[in-house]
């Protein structure tokens, strides 16, 4: 009989030991105090890693392995299952990890009096503090974001999907100085027009309401009456806030340009009025100057003025051309900047050669030009091309001695990865020095010689150039001696180079 009950324990034990080996949890049945352990699953082997369980226990840390036989003793004395959550455990593979013991009492002594199953949590511990540290750098960024809110001069509110404002900071406050909880309350007591017509803004045109409605909206103008019954202009931006499947809510931005756009209409009617008396001036100047010159004209046809008479009056009506030119300039600096915008291609090398007609034909002077153009050469620029070559071969011309000799030549040149037309300029002249070459193209800078000018003809040149995209330096014709002429170096984008 005997024998019949050994084999039946045997037989329970066999399956008791096959059941808890299927089981994914670490298990063993434990005789407390004693520490030893009935049965195991192979689980709790790899648990104890080759040791015995007092072994095991004892390279633990203290308050791990406190806690361990705080919930053995609770279990086998107070006959009621005891939890420790999350004990930091070292498991096979020498890293940190952590287990959920759970000590049940256990009736068959014979196996042992406490059954302790102890659960791998080491992955759900680690993904919840994984979303902890989320949560803090969550709420980190979320303390920046809303200290840049607060900072920041320019107005902005968020609002939820039903129009609930949520969000706005101090200089939406400050600006429409109004206490309400949705953008309904906020648009009924604010009022919008539009600055083109004066119209009023109707309720679901504000930005916001079309950014609710999942509309962007960048960089609209609008006028907004305050609470104090001041208009100010606002440049403002909405768009929805959407989240996965769809408008979570929508947030608006604006900054009040008021001071800003009465500064630009000051600037416009000082502008026109500026031309309107720049046009006038330079009109009734011209005008004067035209019929003075022709009295001069008219003097210098009398044949029986003496040498002295005749050399102030050709002096005279050479200054009066001087005044018509710098008029002239003058205007064409007005116009530069609105011309510069219509440009189309064309061919540099001819522009060069009716200039350089036009020089030998007219001049009174002993002048020698010759051009080498190196093949066609086109350029994106438009009429005041013109006048750029004509200031700079003027201005050689102007500030040499005695026989003039200047030399044009054009070419293809390739720099900083784009190609450019190149046209150089030398002269024979007395040369720049290097003081003045660093001036030369100022504003009302008077010339490289004592000779007279009216100061504008190589800064207008630079300014239309500079206009088209392109540059202009003066050089020495012979490097390194700047007394043996000037060299003027003007490179033009190449209208085929995609510049």
């Amino acid at each position: 009989m005997r024998s019949v009950v050994q084999s039946a324990k045997v037989m329970e034990k066999s399956l008791l030991q096959s059941v808890i080996d299927y089981i994914p949890a670490n298990i063993a049945f434990i005789h407390y105090p004693e520490m030893e352990i009935g049965l195991m699953n192979a689980g709790f082997k790899k648990l104890l890693n080759g040791s015995d369980l007092d072994d095991h226990l004892a390279d633990l840390p203290d308050s791990v392995r406190k806690r361990i036989i705080y919930a053995l003793t609770n279990a086998c004395y107070s006959n009621e299952v005891h939890i420790e959550s999350e004990l930091p455990i070292i498991i096979l593979t020498g890293e940190s990890g952590y287990c959920t013991l759970y000590a049940v009492p256990h009736s068959q002594t014979e196996l042992g009096n406490v059954m302790a199953i102890a659960v791998d949590v080491t992955s759900l511990v680690n993904g919840r503090k994984n979303v902890e540290e989320f949560a803090k750098t969550i709420d980190l960024e979320r303390d920046r974001l809303a200290t840049v809110l607060e900072i920041t001069p320019m107005a902005i509110m968020m609002a939820d999907e039903v129009g609930n404002i949520t969000l706005a900071n101090n200089a939406f406050k400050a600006f429409t100085e109004l206490e309400v909880k949705d953008v309904y309350d906020l648009i009924s007591k604010l009022e919008g027009r539009w600055p083109n017509t004066g119209l009023r803004v109707k309720r679901n045109e504000w930005p916001i309401m079309r950014a609710l409605r999942g509309e962007r909206i960048y960089d609209q103008l609008m006028d907004i009456r305050k609470k104090n019954g001041e208009l100010r202009t606002v440049i403002c931006s909405a768009c929805p806030i959407a989240i996965m499947d769809g408008t979570r809510g929508a947030i608006i931005a604006f900054s009040d340009i008021t001071n800003q756009r009465e500064a630009e209409e000051e600037a416009i009617r000082a502008k026109g009025d500026m031309e309107l008396y720049l046009d006038l001036l330079t009109h009734n100047v011209n005008n004067l100057n035209a019929g003075a010159k022709g009295y001069l004209e008219l003097l210098l046809k009398n044949d029986d003025l003496d040498d002295k008479t005749r050399h102030y009056a050709s002096s005279s009506r050479d200054l009066m051309a001087d005044i018509a030119r710098l008029i002239e300039n003058v205007r064409k600096l007005q116009r530069a900047e609105a011309e510069s915008l219509h440009r189309s291609s064309m061919d540099v090398n001819m522009v060069i050669e009716d200039v350089v007609s036009s020089h030998l034909n007219n001049h009174t002077r002993d002048i020698k030009i010759t051009f080498n153009p190196a093949g066609e050469s086109l350029v994106f620029g438009n009429a005041l091309l013109r006048d750029v070559f004509d200031n700079i071969v003027e201005n050689a011309i102007k500030h040499s001695g005695g026989v003039v000799e200047v030399e044009i030549i054009s070419g293809r040149f390739m720099t900083e990865g784009k190609e450019f037309v190149r046209i150089d300029i030398t002269d024979t002249g007395p040369g720049i020095s290097d003081k003045m070459k660093s001036v030369l193209f100022n504003r009302m800078q008077r010339g490289r010689t004592s000779a007279s000018g009216h100061g504008l003809g190589l800064y207008l040149a630079k300014t239309v150039l500079e206009m088209f995209g392109a540059r202009i330096w003066a050089d020495d014709r012979i490097p390194g001696d700047h007394s043996r002429g000037a060299r003027f170096i003007v490179l033009l984008p190449a209208a085929d180079s995609g510049h």
